[in-house]
């Protein structure tokens, strides 16, 4: 098979040279390689530019490298150390004065005078301000004073305003004065700002909270406030509610529950809070007892008005049977009933008296007219008696009338 390096893939039938030369980047009598500057299995890749005299036609490695560089490839560069470039696999060199190992890394800027051990590259004097560590490739923290700290453990020598601890990580409170606190503990070191408190400042004092302790506990609270929030610890009498902003209701005894404003209520009082009167008071203190003429003896706790009517003294104790045997939202129309059917019994037994008392005067009167009206009747047959009757049967219904209203004057009295 030609190679396909050949150009237009042909070759000699006997040797297998190409017979119209190579392809670009391709070389050799049978076209089977790669040029001096190029690699790869289609001769596509180029040599990197540090190669010197070219690559390697199958993998790229230079052959040799321009002076300064090492690496299979040439793309390491020879340390600034070395006297004359570096072997081109390893990179040892010769050094200059100054730079140590095998290699020549020069001593880093930040050793003290640039001196370090030519084995391990240990700064030996130390490190310039800000860095520590054996070879000073670690950072004093920002918040260490001037940025110095321990060459060995990075432990800061002083703190910056308003920081504390080894490494200066941790802030000094907020309530201490000019920020300033003990550089091990965090205790404040000039006392604390106004409203603050404690060793190290860092809560409100009892009339204040956060987060600045410049807010006020409510004026109702005794003994203080939590300091994260303000609720109240507890609350003057009359008074509840976590920040203690509410208020008893005006029936409680002797102040209320402060979460739940529950109390045990003043005579005439009732329900858990106390803000209603009893079903027997009524006013704006709920001091005025009902009327004992209202029924059941209870009343609208605004006015005194009888929530449930007036008794009614013949039927009162009727009325309370039915009330308790029906709906008690009845009890008004039976009560309105009851009222019309007594005024209604009493009207008809007044004009029955009246008419009979009258008739009953009449006849009286009549009477010594009829005996002569007899006597005549007598001779003529007629009969002169009927008026007599019923003058007389007048009289016995006003009697029993008269009876009748004895009888409702005394259930009056027992009702």
């Amino acid at each position: 098979m030609c190679s396909p390096g050949c150009v237009s893939q042909s070759c000699d039938r006997q040797s297998g040279a190409c017979s119209d030369g190579c392809r670009p980047y391709w070389a050799g009598e049978y076209c089977d390689t790669c040029d001096s500057s190029h690699y790869g299995p289609t001769c596509s890749e180029t040599c990197s530019f540090n190669c010197n005299n070219g690559c390697r036609p199958d993998n790229g490695d230079c052959l040799d490298c321009v002076e300064g560089m090492f690496g299979s490839k040439c793309n390491k560069t020879c340390s600034t150390g070395c006297v004359y470039g570096c072997d081109q696999f390893t990179g040892q060199c010769t050094c200059k004065q100054g730079s140590q190992n095998d290699s020549c890394v020069d001593c880093p800027d930040i050793c003290n005078n640039q001196i370090c051990d030519k084995l391990n590259g240990y700064c030996l004097f130390g490190c310039q301000t800000g860095y520590w560590d054996l070879n000073c490739s670690s950072s004093c923290s920002e918040n260490c004073l001037s940025r110095n700290c321990s060459f060995s453990n990075g432990t800061c020598d002083t703190c910056i305003r308003g920081r504390y601890g080894d490494k200066c990580d941790k802030m000094c409170s907020p309530g201490c004065v000019s920020q300033s606190c003990d550089r091990h503990s965090g205790a404040c070191s000039d006392g604390c700002r106004p409203y603050w408190a404690g060793e190290y400042c860092d809560t409100c004092n009892s009339y204040r909270y956060w987060p600045t302790c410049l807010d006020t506990c409510s004026i109702n609270c005794t003994n203080g406030c939590r300091p994260e929030n303000g609720d109240c610890y507890a609350c003057v009498e009359g008074m509840f509610g976590i920040k203690c902003n509410k208020t008893c209701g005006p029936g409680c005894l002797t102040g209320c529950d402060q979460i739940t404003g529950h109390c045990t209520c003043k005579q005439g009082w009732q329900n858990d809070t106390c803000v209603e009167c009893s079903p027997d008071y009524y006013g704006v203190f709920c001091n005025k007892q009902c009327s004992p003429n209202c029924n059941r003896g209870t009343c609208f706790g605004n006015n005194g008005t009888c929530d449930r009517g007036c008794k009614c003294n013949i039927m009162e104790e009727l009325i309370a049977q039915v009330q308790h045997l029906q709906n008690i939202n009845s009890h008004h129309i039976l009560h309105a009933v009851s009222v019309l059917f007594c005024l209604s019994l009493m009207i008809n037994i007044f004009v029955s008296i009246r008419y009979f008392k009258n008739n009953i005067y009449k006849c009286k009167k009549e009477q010594p007219r009829q005996h002569e009206k007899k006597s005549r009747a007598s001779t003529n047959n007629e009969n002169p008696d009927q008026f007599i009757y019923d003058c007389a049967e007048m009289e016995i219904d006003y009697q029993n009338l008269s009876e009748l209203r004895r009888s409702q004057h005394h259930y009056e009295q027992l009702g």
